[in-house]
């Protein structure tokens, strides 16, 4: 993309635990894709689990 090095302090490794429960966020935030219909007929919770359906090809 042209936008050089990502430069961060801070490194995770992808397989790690979990975080500890008192350490999540309790308030709920929605997360919005930008389509009206999705956003309305199906919210999505951020940081949630959602399943998205399609025919062949699509």
């Amino acid at each position: 993309d042209g936008r050089g090095e990502v430069s961060t302090d801070e490194r995770w490794p992808i397989h790690r635990k979990p975080p500890l429960l008192e350490n999540l966020s309790a308030k709920t935030e929605l997360f919005e894709t930008g389509i009206k219909v999705v956003d309305l007929l199906t919210p999505f919770v951020r940081g949630g689990k959602a399943g998205l359906f399609g025919g062949a090809g699509l």
